[in-house]
């Protein structure tokens, strides 16, 4: 169901439906009396951090040089503000992820909020030059950024993925 919840970028009640049922299978990792809140995006942004590190934990990422644009198609006047937004966050995400895919996927590997977290987006900044537009340079700090991030490498893997499938 993860797979399948993050194959729907643009499906909200969807996402809401199996945010939902993976809550309930998962109700034994909180705290009796407690609730797990998050917004759709973070969640997203975890879920494919958690789906990315997995699969290259003991291998690099490839190169994505030659895999299709996935962000950024979209014209953003034609977008409700909070779908521009994200879309322009997720289009700097892709640019870390296709600028150093591996500095990418060792920031996702440590611990939010942590030193390590820290100095692996420090080692990223050089692949933020270039990337992060006017509007939001001010926003660009490490656990504001780990889910964007996270989701452009995801959905720029699963290209990447659908790509060489298609070679065979």
């Amino acid at each position: 169901e993860v797979r399948r919840l993050m194959s729907k970028r643009d499906a909200a009640p969807f996402q809401a439906f199996l945010f939902g049922q993976i809550a309930k299978r998962n109700d034994d990792c909180l705290t009796r009396g407690t609730q797990m809140r998050s917004n759709a995006e973070a969640f997203r942004g975890g879920l494919a951090s958690a789906l990315l590190t997995k699969k290259y934990a003991d291998v690099e990422m490839p190169d994505f040089e030659g895999v299709p644009q996935v962000f950024g198609k979209r014209n953003p006047e034609d977008l409700p503000l909070n779908e521009r937004i994200t879309e322009l966050y997720l289009l700097v995400g892709e640019c870390v992820v296709r600028r150093n895919a591996n500095a990418t996927l060792s920031f996702l590997k440590t611990k939010p909020f942590s030193s390590a977290s820290q100095k692996a987006f420090e080692a990223l900044s050089s692949s933020l030059e270039g990337c992060v537009p006017a509007e939001i340079s001010q926003d660009i700090e490490a656990e504001r950024m780990r889910g964007v991030i996270a989701q452009a490498a995801y959905y720029v893997d699963l290209t990447h993925e659908t790509n060489e499938a298609g070679a065979d």
